[in-house]
């Protein structure tokens, strides 16, 4: 089953659609309108990747969302949790201190709204 959505107020078209194993949520536009500089995807990354002793987890939003990002050791243990409230669509960036972490492997997991992204972190001291 294949479907596409267009949805306009008259000066902006949002359109949706999904393919096969996919699903894309897309902004048209003019270059230097705005909304259209909105990612595709949702999706979480980390540089530098390893570490010492901080890291710039970098989210990338294609719509506005409560966000929540949580770290864990490798055993799950939550080593720090933070609300980041409800974040406008567009990339973000967040500094994350392990200086008063061991060395080791730690995954950052961000959940907003429905969707959810795991990156792992390598803290090397």
């Amino acid at each position: 089953m294949h479907w596409t959505v267009l949805a306009t107020d008259g000066q902006d078209t949002v359109a949706a659609t999904n393919n096969p194993g996919w699903f894309y949520f897309g902004i048209e536009g003019a270059a230097d309108d705005p909304a259209s500089a909105l990612p595709y995807e949702f999706a979480l990354s980390a540089y530098p990747n390893p570490f010492n002793p901080t890291t710039t987890l970098s989210i990338s939003l294609p719509v506005s969302s409560e966000a929540t990002l949580r770290v864990f050791d490798v055993n799950g243990r939550l080593v720090r949790e933070m609300s980041l409230g409800r974040l406008a669509g567009g990339i973000h960036e967040i500094s994350f201190d392990g200086s008063e972490l061991p060395s080791g492997i730690y995954l950052a997991a961000l959940k907003a709204g429905h969707a959810r992204a795991i990156q792992k972190l390598v803290l090397l001291k």
